[in-house]
């Protein structure tokens, strides 16, 4: 069950929002506002047993002005008892599209500064209410069912971590898990790197472990809401829980919009619609060799470059094994990477696998280096067979010139390694590290 309050001021005038969630559903939602000293406006909503709004209140001081009727949650009847003598409660209007939405603009008083919609289902179960003040959303509500638990992501339990750990969203929160979402969890890293105001905007903590989580379909902002309860095995970190709240709320997401299954494995594999998702950007994807001759690549490459210098989210698509001079893997096959700078000392890149430290001693390096070139790919070295792969750019500062897309599988990513590099020169953007492991997931394939 899911209990709050939200205080919120309109104008001169302070309210409150107040909702119940059980098992999945609304219970309860009432608006109240301060109209005078103790002359309050209210609005309330109630809904079934299936979830489905079947009437709504609204008072005036404490007299009921207006009572509407819903069956299955699409609207019925209104019955409307009085309005306001002074003139501040002119109307109470609602309107319904399909019968998928009904919006209520609570009064006239404030009807330009105030609005609540109230989004359903095909099936009428009420799924959201938007809050909107001046015209901006104030406040989403969202109820999900959670994923069904998978072999991925084991039993659920609840996470008794703070959202953020005392350093606040940091790129080592972000640990992959058994979960084959490499390319969420890697965009994630990105943002949590380059932007950490970016995940603390998109994450709205409620109290009573309830969150709702800011995602982008087709570029329209969507909440998704869900508890702490989350998956054993699936993304993680030993200080904070925000990673692996938002990763359960994707799943949700992607249930809703691409119409899969509603659990963990649904986000197996991926290219850049997980960082599509987060942002609501567009993205530019630079090819590794198929396709594409060495020099163009490097021309490819210090775009890259100039990006991370910007602080754009770069990630890097493997498709090949390398080993670093450790003995433990690099670059790991059909598997997404954090580029998080280039080392001009090095004249490499710095790479992040976002398998982090997860479950015991990792097999592989956490951070990396690889040159241009190495990135590049050539068919049968280091197990590459071919599969083209490369660069994936955020275009949070604008779209740049798009050299074309990678037309495989989202679950194909790829990339292989040549012994050589053009020597660029200068101070390097991130000096590189190896940082302490203590991790072994079940190696994700991919994904």
């Amino acid at each position: 069950m899911g209990i709050a309050t939200i205080s919120m001021q309109v104008g001169n005038m302070t309210g409150t929002f107040f909702y119940n969630t059980e098992n999945g559903r609304f219970v309860e939602i009432v608006l109240s506002f301060q109209l005078a000293p103790n002359y309050f406006f209210q609005q309330k909503m109630f809904f079934d047993l299936n979830g489905a709004l079947f009437e709504t209140d609204v008072f005036v001081g404490n007299v009921l002005i207006e009572k509407d009727l819903f069956v299955n949650g699409r609207f019925s009847e209104a019955h409307l008892y009085s309005s306001n003598s002074n003139g501040s409660i002119a109307s109470v209007t609602k309107r319904t599209a399909q019968g998928q939405t009904t919006e209520i603009d609570s009064y006239a008083y404030i009807s330009d500064l105030l609005n609540s919609i109230l989004k359903m289902d095909a099936t009428g179960r009420a799924i959201e209410i938007d809050i909107y003040v001046n015209g901006q959303i104030f406040q989403a509500i969202a109820v999900s069912i959670n994923p069904i638990a998978t072999a991925g992501s084991g039993y659920y339990y609840v996470s008794i971590l703070p959202l953020f750990g005392s350093t606040g969203p940091v790129i080592t929160d972000v640990n992959q898990g058994g979960i084959g979402d490499c390319y969420f969890e890697a965009a994630l890293a990105g943002l949590a790197y380059n932007n950490p105001s970016f995940i603390k905007s998109m994450i709205k903590d409620y109290g009573q472990g309830i969150y709702s989580v800011r995602f982008f379909n087709d570029g329209v902002v969507d909440w998704v809401t869900v508890d702490n309860q989350v998956g054993m095995y699936a993304a993680n970190s030993p200080v904070s829980s925000w990673n692996a709240i938002v990763e359960k709320a994707y799943v949700s997401f992607r249930s809703e919009h691409l119409g899969g299954a509603n659990n963990y494995d649904a986000i197996n594999g991926g290219w850049d619609n997980g960082l599509r998702s987060l942002t609501g950007n567009t993205a530019t994807y630079y090819y590794g060799f198929g396709g594409t001759s060495a020099s163009k690549w490097i021309e490819y490459s210090k775009a890259v470059i100039t990006a991370l210098q910007v602080g754009e989210v770069v990630m890097y698509g493997s498709f090949q094994d390398t080993v670093g001079v450790n003995g433990l893997a690099n670059l790991v096959s059909q598997h997404m990477l954090t580029v998080t700078g280039f080392n001009f000392a090095t004249d490499k890149f710095i790479l992040r696998n976002p398998w982090g430290t997860t479950f015991g001693a990792p097999s592989w390096n956490i951070l990396f280096e690889e040159s241009a070139m190495e990135l590049y790919g050539t068919p049968g070295v280091n197990g590459n067979v071919g599969t083209t792969g490369g660069f994936i750019v955020n275009n949070s500062f604008g779209a740049t010139s798009n050299v074309g897309q990678l037309t495989q599988a989202l679950a194909s990513l790829g990339g292989q390694s040549v012994a050589t590099s053009s020597a660029w020169t200068g101070t390097p953007l991130v000096q590189p590290s190896v940082m302490a492991a203590t991790s072994t997931p079940t190696l994700a394939v991919m994904h």
